[in-house]
């Protein structure tokens, strides 16, 4: 999980807007996490309330346990899928594509929302009413609430989909020319 912290982290800063993030693993109370500290570059206002002044650091956490759920979803689905020795290797290779593709889309919209939440917080806490979510928070809750594993399993669908073409197209001489008769 370690080796893709700068790729993630390059998605984390393409999201924010206020704040350069930076990503680093740790150890919590259940196990390994991936450790987000954010820095506001410039004042952030929101409704005309301030909310956090440039140079303030905020600090968030996610299980790397919640990282692994695609990879644990997508594998069971695809190693578990019957077909040939031939479309569980293709099957598996696309597995890792999925998997990332997955990650790319759950992972740094959540690191960003846990600070995007502490935002949030302080512009209720000061505006003293309920003012409107941001949106990364509406696509966080979905992925929250069984989106990831939507996601992950559509994302399976497609790997043995794939695999299967390709096998069709590579092994069972789709690829080559009929003869005439």
């Amino acid at each position: 999980m370690e080796r893709l912290l700068p790729y993630l982290e390059f998605w984390v800063n393409t999201l924010a807007d206020h704040y350069r993030a930076t990503l680093f693993m740790g150890t919590g109370a259940q196990g390994g996490v991936i450790n987000i500290s954010a820095t506001v570059t410039a004042d952030i206002y929101q409704y005309n309330f301030p909310i956090a002044p440039k140079g303030a650091q905020f600090t968030a956490a996610v299980t790397v346990a919640h990282a692994l759920i695609p990879l644990v979803v997508i594998y069971s689905i695809l190693m578990l899928w019957p077909g040939s020795f031939r479309q569980l290797i293709l099957r598996l290779c696309l597995g890792v594509i999925a998997a990332i593709l997955v990650i790319s889309l759950t992972e740094p919209a959540l690191l960003a929302a846990h600070i995007e939440e502490i935002f949030y917080a302080a512009l209720q806490k000061i505006a003293n009413q309920e003012m409107p979510m941001p949106r990364l928070l509406y696509w966080v809750m979905f992925m929250e609430v069984g989106g990831i594993w939507w996601l992950s399993i559509n994302m399976a669908i497609v790997c043995i989909w794939i695999s299967a073409r390709l096998d069709a197209f590579i092994w069972r001489g789709a690829g080559k020319p009929r003869r005439s008769a």
